[in-house]
């Protein structure tokens, strides 16, 4: 009786273990199913927000602030007029902007503007419409039509009516680098400096 019990109980076994292989092999062979539109946009979702996260970039009220990864920041954007987010084009537009630059080589850099648009893909700013920028370490200000900051390089170029002022130099140029990084300015093309009255070619 016992050997009896004992061979049921070893087919028994048997079919259960050839079941699981079965299981097995046939969920190796089904084909993945096809991701449903809910899946895709989720997915998309969770996709933009693990973005918005490296960024670090935060908007509230009429302002904007983006930080490096230690949390520090790197620069502030408050509008005195409007403050438009667009989160699907990762996009800001404001008016009447004053930002600062807070981690910079040159001193603390303010820069003031009518109109700010952000391109967080295209990692820019561009101020637009009349530009002036100050800097306190260096007693320097400039202005431009418009200025572009490369969130890459750290960069402010300048473009359109160039001017310089630092102590009792004057410049004009045609464009202006600030590199952040290499703490340096530069003035290119037709650059004219100017000194106590007396003209200087540059």
């Amino acid at each position: 009786m016992q050997r009896k019990l004992a061979v049921v109980a070893m087919m028994v076994a048997a079919l259960g273990l050839v079941a699981v292989a079965a299981f097995v092999v046939v969920q190796t062979r089904t084909p993945a199913p096809t991701e449903t539109p809910a899946a895709v946009a989720a997915a998309e979702a969770r996709r933009r927000a693990e973005k918005a996260q490296t960024a670090k970039v935060e908007v509230s009220g009429t302002e904007v602030v983006r930080r490096d990864r230690e949390g520090k920041i790197i620069w502030r954007v408050a509008s005195a007029g409007t403050l438009e987010f667009d989160e699907q084009q990762r996009a800001a537009r404001a008016e009447g902007v004053k930002w600062v630059l807070e981690k910079s080589g040159l001193g603390s850099l303010t820069l003031s503007a009518p109109l700010m648009e952000a391109d967080y893909e295209g990692r820019r700013l561009v101020f637009s419409k009349g530009v002036a920028i100050e800097s306190g370490k260096q007693d320097a200000s400039f202005s431009a039509k418009r200025i572009e900051y490369q969130f890459d390089t750290e960069k402010l170029l300048g473009s359109g009516k160039v001017k310089f002022n630092r102590g009792k130099f004057t410049g004009t140029a045609r464009e202006l680098v600030i590199d952040n990084r290499a703490k340096k300015v530069r003035l290119k093309g037709g650059v004219r400096f100017a000194h106590t009255g007396v003209k200087m070619p540059g």
